[in-house]
């Protein structure tokens, strides 16, 4: 029997695709991997643009060594910080600059 590289045999593939069965957690892991997608993309295709942005940020992240994440979380909390006062000093009515 045909074995593709999710690990789903021949017979047991078309049955899936077909809808007359359902992938094991493995086939399904393996499919999941196989496209690049996160399992909440594929269960909740409906996502906002924003949970979107934040998988794609997470799988970067979480391919990062935990050296490289500290950097990652220590550079974004910097620069959420000035985002947020540059926004908070714009729409002070008693700021002049």
């Amino acid at each position: 029997m045909w074995t593709d590289p999710t690990g789903a045999c021949g017979s047991n593939r078309q049955d899936i695709e077909k809808g007359r069965k359902n992938p094991s957690y493995d086939v399904l892991a393996s499919f999941i991997k196989r496209l690049g997608i996160s399992a909440n993309e594929l269960f909740y295709p409906d996502a906002s643009e924003q949970e979107k942005q934040v998988q794609h940020f997470m799988r970067k992240f979480l391919a990062c060594t935990e050296d490289e994440r500290q950097i990652i979380l220590k550079t974004l909390d910097c620069m959420a910080e000035q985002f947020i006062s540059r926004r908070y000093k714009s729409s002070d009515p008693q700021n002049y600059e």
